[in-house]
């Protein structure tokens, strides 16, 4: 399966929002090339999972995540 890139729109305050994430999405086989970025409230990253899985992860970590952009690469 191809990878897409999805792009997020995340509410963060500190690097500990970013390390949080970082974390929640890391471990899950099929995600790379991470970019998250505290300063635009974006989490970039490119996968084969479906959107809902990645935005899933990221919202266990008490932050809500909007998808904001869905595309191939």
């Amino acid at each position: 399966m191809a990878s897409t890139k999805i792009e997020f729109t995340v509410h963060m305050t500190c690097e500990k929002c970013v390390n949080a994430i970082s974390k929640s999405i890391a471990d899950l086989e099929g995600v790379q090339n991470i970019d998250i970025s505290l300063e635009r409230g974006t989490v970039i990253l490119e996968t084969n999972l479906p959107s809902s899985v990645i935005q899933e992860r990221i919202e266990r970590t008490g932050r809500r995540a909007v998808l904001k952009g869905y595309g191939g690469l």
